[in-house]
This record gives structure tokens, C-alpha cells and sequence, in this order.
């Protein structure tokens, strides 16, 4: 639970145990921006703590995360690395990753921002827009504190459409302010890309309506961020994978209520094939000793580890050659 001296703060405060435990929670995930957070909500007029409820954490996940990007935005438009909002598991609340800044994702940007932009534009077409924003490459800041994980994420250029973002319905596993991500694991010199995932759902009646026009604009987040994941890391590592659509299942699942369905598999394969196709790197079968070097990390979550085991690497698995 929290050191003693948060957890005496809280007690002096009248705040039930239930909601502490919930709030102990988001301390893991968030660190102290979480406390911040609650301390801002229960001042509000109205907002007792002595009668908080767990439920009450959702708003306060809303400000924390709107604090979070006005205290942070400025600096990753100028280029100066920050925290990340999700903390390492092992951190225990008590620190964070590291969200460095790439550079802003266009053409004309020199270095991986710039290379990645042309690459991408080049796959969508010029009458198809590139998301407007600064590429960003976290490290150690995957929603649930996945240990030796990077992510990239392209976040709004403008703060307000950034707050949009962040606060949309959707599964924000990232830094807010980005419409999707790109997240591998690395270990040594072996990576696997996990997880291309939108952080905010599609319009849809009423469903995040508000931010139509955002989103249009930021669309292609997935090729951008897939784009940059695979050009920066066939630089870093030697043996490299990427996950299949029929694994998703496999490894994403933990709700059945929400299954995986057909078109996000069909979607998360389009753009896998669309991307390395483009990039010229080749997407294959990987030999049976796959398996084995992959189990040999600390890659691999438990659902996909007992897969390989039991079924080899080629079911779940693309290898990446180039």
C-alpha cells in the first residue's frame, strides 16, 4: 500500500479505505500526479473526501491527465524530454519513464521525424493527411508499467486539440494527446512489436462526436507511428518481430466482453503489410528456434509465452528482415 507518510495523510483526511485502495491504484499507474490530482478534486466545492468513492477516480483520471499535458506540452513542441505519464510497474508510483521528443512529424524535419513523415506520406498519398504533432518516443510508459518497453506516438501540435484527445473515449495506453501508438518490447538486441492501437475510438453516434475533426486530421496515426517503431528499431536490434492479427486475441484479450473482432485483426494486418511493404522489409515465418530465443527475454507477456511453448513462434509471430 502507500509509504507512510501518503498513507497518514490520507487517514487524517477521513478518506475510506476502499477509495485508497482504488486510489493506490492510479498512484502505481500515475505516481504522485495521481495524489495531485485527487487533493485538486477534493477541493472542489462539493467533493468530500470523507465521502469519496472509488467511482470518483474517473474524474479525477480527467484532471490529473489535463494537468499531466499543460504542464508538459510546451516542452515537447521545443524538444525537452519529460516524464511520462504511465510509470514502471517496479517503480511502485515512485518513478516514471522518460517521453523524449523526436521531432515534429513532417517532411521537412531532419532526423527519424523526418524520415518517418516522408515514408509515411508516401504510403497515404498526398490528399491523405500526416497527423500534426510532435513525434514522441517513450520509454517505460505503457499503460500497466510493462517493463523494457518503447512506444511512439505522434501528440497534437496544438494543446487544446491534445486535451481532446485525451480526454475521448477510448483505451489511452500511452501518452494523452496522441490518437494511437506503436509499442514494442526490447531485450537486448531482440524486440517485438506488440501493440499498434488507437488510445481514442472512432465517432460513432454520440461517441466522440466532439472530436470529429481532430481525429480526421490525425487518421493515419498508425502508419506514422508503425512507420517510425520499425525505422528506429532495425537500427537498434538484430532479431525482430511483430505481432500477427490472429494473435491479438492471444495477447490482448482480458475482457470477453469486448472481444477482439475480425476487422481488428484485418485492419492490424493491412497495416502491418502496408508499412513494411513500403519500408522494403520482409515479412516472414519464423524458423523454429525462434521460439526459443524469445522465451530466452523477458519479451514475451504470460499469454503469449505459454503460446510459444506450446506452439511455436510462426502462429503469433512475423520476423522482420531487411
Amino acid at each position: 500500500m502507500f509509504p507512510p507518510h501518503l498513507a497518514q495523510i490520507l487517514d487524517r483526511f477521513g478518506v475510506p479505505a476502499d477509495t485508497q485502495a482504488a486510489l493506490y491504484d492510479l498512484y502505481l499507474f500515475l505516481g504522485a500526479e495521481g495524489l495531485d490530482a485527487f487533493a485538486e478534486w477534493s477541493s472542489r466545492r462539493g467533493n468530500d473526501p470523507t465521502s469519496s468513492r472509488p467511482e470518483d477516480l474517473s474524474e479525477v483520471w480527467k484532471i490529473a491527465v489535463e494537468r499531466y499535458l499543460g504542464k508538459h506540452h510546451g516542452s515537447w513542441i521545443v524538444g525537452d524530454p519529460t516524464p511520462t505519464l504511465f510509470h514502471p510497474r517496479e517503480g511502485e508510483g515512485r518513478f516514471s519513464g522518460v517521453a523524449a521528443p523526436v521531432g515534429p512529424f513532417e517532411a521537412a524535419a531532419e532526423g527519424l521525424a523526418g524520415e518517418a513523415a516522408r515514408a509515411a506520406g508516401a504510403m497515404v498519398g498526398p490528399d491523405q493527411p500526416l497527423p500534426p504533432g510532435v513525434l514522441i518516443l517513450s520509454r517505460n510508459g505503457h499503460y500497466g508499467g510493462r517493463p523494457k518497453t518503447i512506444s511512439f506516438d505522434v501528440v497534437a501540435d496544438r494543446l487544446e486539440d491534445a486535451v481532446a484527445l485525451s480526454a475521448a473515449e477510448g483505451r489511452q495506453h500511452t501518452l494523452p494527446g496522441s490518437a494511437g501508438e506503436t509499442t514494442a518490447s526490447l531485450d537486448g538486441s531482440a524486440a517485438l512489436i506488440w501493440e499498434v492501437q488507437p488510445n481514442v475510438l472512432k465517432p460513432e453516434g454520440d461517441r466522440n462526436r466532439e472530436i470529429r475533426s481532430i481525429l480526421g486530421r490525425h487518421r493515419n496515426w498508425h502508419v506514422a507511428t508503425l512507420t517510425a517503431a520499425i525505422l528506429w528499431l532495425r537500427l537498434k536490434v538484430s532479431d525482430l518481430w511483430i505481432l500477427r492479427g490472429e494473435a491479438l486475441t492471444i495477447v490482448h484479450e482480458v475482457n470477453p466482453a469486448r472481444p477482439v473482432g475480425e476487422v481488428i485483426v484485418e485492419h492490424h494486418d493491412r497495416t502491418v503489410k502496408r508499412v513494411s511493404e513500403s519500408l522494403g522489409v520482409f515479412l516472414v515465418d519464423p524458423p523454429p528456434h525462434d521460439a526459443g530465443m524469445l522465451l530466452e527475454t523477458e519479451i514475451p507477456n504470460e499469454s503469449l509465452r505459454k503460446g510459444l511453448e506450446r506452439e511455436g513462434a510462426a502462429p503469433f509471430l512475423w520476423r522482420l528482415r531487411w
